[in-house]
């Protein structure tokens, strides 16, 4: 008899979290489940390809947007799911560890056998030490998971640490980059990209891929942005910024007023990013938070150098091989110190190329998607 898995997750598909949902989807209908995915209700380019090759759907009601509380404690919604579909296994996708509590509990009434995936852990992501038996009962979903996976060794130890869960819970299995991000640099469309851009032939694109969000630390560009404005390399500058968010027009009114609205494409969302970073000259990344990710990865495995925040499974994924600048709890500091990575790069091309080469050639293949999908695809065939 076929198995059935249902993958219930509380993102969108242009997150991160959403792109690594779709990989798991094909390798498990590749690998012969019958495969459902509860999600937030979108229509999406992935959502298209994944029904075309079997995938089924079950819309949630609501997002944790509408009511983040209500989203993360309701049992009502996930249990309707659950006993509509018959599950033998449950594979919970989760951007934080307490946003599908509720889900959970619901599978944990039913008796169905479930992993638990954590996008993201940090301590102000935690309920506060004071809620015992919020804790206590976060504790069971854990201990009673079959599989518990973080995707950074940073993430498991804010679990462990945080919940005082056992220390033989959890495994690390990372972000993974596509494998379209692995191709060479196309370049004619990284002419074709650089001239719709009205980008210069010495000019210098410093891309970002990240949803404009709070989390993601774009200030930290903006002011960086402002303390290179009088400097000679600013003439080269050009930052180009995918992904879009709530903060997309509070970023906008700070960059007219500082005067740098014509150096900062926003490109909103889309499903190219490894076309579009054919573009590049380098990949920056100032989140305040971070589980690990798939865009640093991505960027490596194109070649490009990195400069990125030092914070949750970042290091992880980038090893030696990029530039990593302090958490941004000091914007200004840490905008300093971006500011002095991309001087560095504009004023040495042969090395900024090298340094991305290094990367790709030492640390993207970590990070292949086939071999990391098919670790996780033991991990459930082991159930």
């Amino acid at each position: 008899m076929t198995k059935t898995v249902l993958l219930y997750s509380d993102t969108h598909d242009c997150c991160g979290v959403g792109f690594f949902n779709a990989a798991l989807l094909e390798g498990l209908v590749n690998a012969g489940y019958r495969v459902v995915y509860a999600k937030l209700h979108e229509q999406s380019p992935l959502q298209f390809r994944l029904q075309q090759i079997g995938v089924e759907y079950r819309w949630l009601d609501y997002s944790p947007n509408d009511d983040l509380q209500r989203f993360s404690l309701d049992q009502g919604m996930p249990l309707r799911v659950f006993t509509d579909i018959r599950p033998d296994l449950i594979f919970f996708a989760k951007g934080a560890p307490t946003v599908l509590f509720g889900a959970i509990e619901a599978a944990r009434a039913l008796f169905i056998p479930y992993i638990i995936r954590e996008g993201a852990a940090y301590d102000v992501l935690l309920p506060p030490t004071n809620e015992t038996a919020f804790i206590q009962s976060l504790q069971r979903q854990y201990d009673q998971a079959v599989a518990v996976i973080c995707v950074s060794r940073h993430n498991l130890d804010a679990l462990r640490d945080g919940l005082s869960i056992s220390a033989d819970i959890g495994t690390i299995l990372p972000s993974s980059a596509d494998k379209r991000f692995y191709k060479p640099v196309n370049p004619d469309t990284r002419n074709h990209l650089r001239q719709t851009w009205g980008i210069p032939e010495d000019g210098i694109v410093c891309f970002t891929s990240a949803q404009l969000e709070i989390c993601k630390g774009h200030g930290v560009q903006v002011t960086a942005m402002h303390m290179l404005k009088d400097r000679p390399e600013w003439e080269r500058l050009h930052f180009v910024w995918a992904g879009e968010g709530s903060q997309r027009e509070r970023i906008i009114k700070v960059l007219d007023r500082l005067g740098l609205a014509d150096r900062v494409r926003f490109l909103g969302q889309v499903w190219n990013v490894d076309e579009l970073l054919d573009a590049a000259d380098i990949f920056v990344l100032t989140s305040v938070m971070e589980g690990m990710g798939r865009a640093c990865p991505e960027a490596m495995a194109k070649g490009l150098p990195v400069i990125a925040t030092r914070v949750g499974g970042i290091p992880e994924a980038v090893g030696e091989h990029a530039v990593l600048l302090s958490p941004p709890t000091d914007v200004k500091a840490t905008a300093a110190e971006l500011v002095n990575a991309l001087v560095e790069w504009v004023n040495d091309d042969e090395g900024r190329k090298k340094f991305g080469e290094a990367g790709k050639n030492a640390q993207a293949m970590k990070f292949f998607e086939p071999e990391i999908i098919g670790k996780y695809l033991e991990v459930i065939a082991n159930i």
